[in-house]
């Protein structure tokens, strides 16, 4: 099968932002998030399935990240907590794996990424530099994500203060921590809703906040930091008592951060 042509691709976009266009509010950012999966879930992204076939067909599939990224920007102010996070942790595995795929698939993309920056009469990133940022895995900025983040983070900040559903709130600190966007006051607003409903906290939420936590450092406050290592040793010996498997979960990802602070440091030490 040929690849679509520009006019084709046009029109699904177009035919994508009117379906949601029709969406409330409120549905949106659930329907987003659906959307996601939906990507997440293309053969073209597994390693190893990423034939020529599957190149010719990355332009649909990137026409569809492209208005969702957007209509993101535009719409997470008008989404919950819920929605913001777990739309912003589907859009960083969804350039985590974007940026992995397998040669044939990446060319694509990467031919799709200068041709959206050229007809943003962005010169900042040209092609040398686009191979730089994809030896260094800096997807994030190639793929335009880190503004996006940024934009999902004030809206988080913005959502009136009560209490959240904790798994939400662990989503976006793990995808904020992995795009390296510091914002303090959702840090804070963060912790503070992990430590108030840290009982309600799942072995996967425990996960991404020692990721957050321990390997990213995104929490900048080191009594906030106390506060919620405290909380969240609390939990763990909950979780523990309750499933064994737990153990072994948070040891591995124990090590894992401890492995990357022996990296960091020594790296230091080498320079």
């Amino acid at each position: 099968k040929k690849p679509l042509s520009d006019f084709e691709i046009k029109r699904v976009r177009k035919a994508l932002a009117e379906r949601l266009a029709e969406l409330k509010d409120k549905e949106s950012g659930p329907a987003v998030n659906d959307a996601i999966k939906e990507l997440l879930s293309w053969e073209g992204l597994v390693r190893g399935k990423g034939n020529q076939q599957m190149a010719r067909n990355f332009g649909l599939f990137w026409a569809a990240f492209v208005e969702l990224r957007k209509y993101t920007t535009e719409s997470a102010d008008f989404w919950d907590m819920s929605s913001v996070g777990f739309v912003a942790e589907g859009l960083v595995r969804l350039g985590q794996r974007m940026w992995g795929t397998d040669e044939r698939v990446n060319e694509a993309m990467t031919q799709l990424i200068l041709q959206e920056l050229n007809q943003k009469g962005d010169e900042e990133l040209e092609e040398g530099e686009l191979a730089s940022k994809r030896k260094s895995g800096d997807y994030f900025g190639a793929l335009s994500l880190k503004s996006v983040l940024e934009s999902m983070a004030y809206a988080a900040l913005d959502i009136p203060v009560e209490k959240y559903p904790v798994n939400g709130l662990c989503s976006l600190a793990w995808a904020l921590a992995e795009g390296n966007v510091v914002n303090q006051g959702v840090q804070m607003k963060v912790a503070r809703g992990i430590i108030a409903e840290v009982n309600r906290m799942q072995p996967a939420d425990v996960g991404k906040i020692f990721v957050a936590m321990e390997e990213k450092r995104w929490f900048k406050d080191q009594n906030t930091v106390a506060y919620l290592t405290e909380s969240l040793m609390s939990r763990v010996r909950t979780l523990k008592k309750e499933d064994a498997g737990i153990a072994q979960m948070v040891a591995e990802r124990q090590a894992e951060a401890s492995e990357e602070v022996a990296k960091a440091q020594a790296a230091k030490t080498s320079r």
